[in-house]
């Protein structure tokens, strides 16, 4: 007998849990409300409107809770305002790629007003989960603008497992302070801005995002997107944690904006933006932080504008072209630029001689990258003050072009030898008058050596002379020798006769233990003047290319 009171026990306990809750019929226990029970439809007529906001004011009444959306397609024809504390919730648990099916509700209002009031407007400690939010009246030629899909206003606000199919701007956690936001497993086609934020004064969260074109991609509406979109929008935001997300066919894929709070800093990894004219751009990031990609792939440029002041960090990223690709990245600004453990396939599509890399920026540092096209790699524009391009894999014999009058670094690079322009014999080439040069410095004839050069100006030219004329004194009076090998030289601006070119010198002294080998080869500029090759001397040149001394020797 007491088995059987056991078993009375347990189907009274499973019929307990079976039996439909309050919340299933409106009554709001264990803090859920359904929208069927206020009068929703989902049969793509009748407006849901009122039936939608009765359930989420009855939740938010009562200190909050969960709005359940069974499947159904809602015409929502106003709009939804989620109250404080309250989920309104669909059936999914995760994105999917359907334009039906499931609990989707259908936006109307707006069209024409891309400033009206947005579509749902969520509040503090508020979430929007495993719903669908379709446009069935808008159009692909062109689109139409619409106001804001969602939009936050307080802390904590939450999108989780949510397709927006065609909204003409997706997100906006920008327009009012919305700390702590939750953006994961959000997949949709915005047809002129994705997300947006800003007035984010503590930390936000974005993962599992992926904004591509399934709902058409006709060729008009291919060309719209990439002359007008953008998918990821950053302003002010005090650390924002960004991950695994995915753009494909805008105009910018990660814009980093400045509006009246301020820039903001971003951390990036295993995202990318792809088949778009510019996947990054940075008009100005913060300062002391700024913004950094890892892991991440881009298809294709970053371009970093003059109004930056922060640091613009990529480690472990891939680059690759679309059709008119000229660089991979155009860097100005004031702020410095990082590459580190980087690849880059091709660049400059249309063969003009363009770098992979021009930077003219205050500081760039790239370490450790492959350069895959046999194509000039990086180019140092007049306006960078600092630079270091070490260890990096140069696939063409083009080297890197220095015209930075300020402190650089290079060396350690591996690439093919390019081929001496001109034998040994020959007069009229850049490494024939780089050997005479030095040739000149060896035997101490520096008056000889400065004919072969041109001089930034008088004050460099006298720097140089006291130099050059010092070390030559002091080496003959040690019993010292010493030489500049030039060892390649490489056009700039074309095939001899250029009016640039890059020598290589390889520098090298002889002291008690015999020849030895300095430390690194020395990159020279040399132009022509009057149809002769000199070398091209600035102040940034007055210190590269003394010989290498032994320790101790002043």
């Amino acid at each position: 007998m007491a088995i059987w009171g056991w078993l009375a026990a347990a189907v009274l306990i499973a019929a307990a849990w079976c039996m439909p809750s309050r919340a299933a019929e409106g009554g709001g226990d264990a803090g859920r409300w359904a929208v069927a029970d206020f009068g929703a439809r989902g049969d793509e007529a009748t407006d849901d409107t009122a039936a939608f906001q009765a359930a989420l004011d009855a939740a938010g009444q009562a200190g909050g809770g969960i709005v359940l959306v069974p499947a159904g397609d809602y015409a929502i024809r106003g709009h939804l305002s989620v109250p404080a504390n309250v989920a309104l919730e669909g059936v999914w648990r995760a994105p999917p790629r359907t334009v039906q099916g499931g609990s989707m509700l259908l936006a109307f209002e707006g069209k024409g007003e891309a400033e009206g009031e947005p579509f749902i407007f969520l509040h503090a400690n508020s979430t929007l989960r495993g719903l669908g939010v379709r446009y069935p009246e808008q159009e692909r030629n062109p689109p139409q603008p619409y106001p804001w899909t969602i939009r936050g206003s307080g802390d904590n606000c939450a999108i989780v497992d949510v397709l927006l199919v065609n909204p003409y701007q997706a997100v906006d956690f920008g327009t009012h302070p919305c700390g702590r936001h939750t953006i994961r497993g959000l997949h949709a086609m915005p047809l002129h801005r994705g997300i947006f934020v800003d007035k984010c004064f503590d930390v936000g969260r974005i993962e599992d995002v992926h904004l591509w074109p399934f709902w058409g991609y006709t060729d008009d509406l291919k060309a719209f997107l990439r002359e007008n979109a953008e998918a990821f929008i950053f302003g002010r935001t005090d650390w924002e944690y960004v991950s695994n997300c995915f753009c494909l066919g805008y105009k910018v894929g990660f814009h980093f904006i400045q509006k009246d709070d301020g820039p903001g800093n971003v951390v990036l990894t295993q995202s990318g933006a792809d088949i778009g004219p510019c996947a990054v751009m940075v008009d100005n990031v913060q300062g002391h932080a700024g913004v950094s990609f890892s892991n991440s792939q881009f298809m294709c440029g970053v371009v970093v504008k003059e109004t930056n002041t922060g640091p613009v960090k990529f480690t472990g990223c891939g680059f690759w072209p679309v059709e008119d690709t000229v660089h991979a990245a155009d860097l100005a600004g004031s702020g410095q630029v990082t590459f580190s453990a980087c690849h880059f396939s091709d660049w400059d599509r249309k063969g003009q001689g363009e770098p992979a890399i021009y930077a003219d920026c205050d500081g760039l540092i790239v370490s450790a990258c492959d350069f895959m096209a046999d194509k000039p790699p990086i180019t140092l524009g007049p306006s960078l003050k600092s630079g270091v391009i070490v260890g990096n894999r140069l696939r063409g014999c083009e080297r890197v072009r220095n015209l930075s009058r300020g402190h650089v670094q290079i060396g350690l690079n591996s690439a093919p030898a390019a081929e001496p322009a001109g034998g040994e014999g020959e007069d009229h080439t850049p490494i024939a008058a780089a050997r005479k040069y030095f040739a000149h410095l060896r035997e101490g004839d520096v008056a000889a050596a400065a004919r072969l050069a041109v001089f930034e100006s008088e004050g460099v030219r006298e720097q140089w002379t006291g130099r050059w004329s010092g070390y030559a004194k002091r080496l003959q009076a040690g019993g010292r020798k010493w030489w500049g090998d030039p060892v390649r030289a490489q056009p700039v601006s074309g095939p001899p006769p250029c009016e640039w070119a890059i020598v290589d010198v390889q520098w090298r002294f002889l002291d008690s233990k015999g020849w030895m080998m300095g430390p690194a080869l020395c990159a020279y500029r040399m132009r022509t003047i009057e149809g002769e090759w000199k070398m091209a001397l600035g102040q940034s040149d007055l210190d590269r290319g003394i010989p290498f001394h032994p320790a101790g020797e002043s």
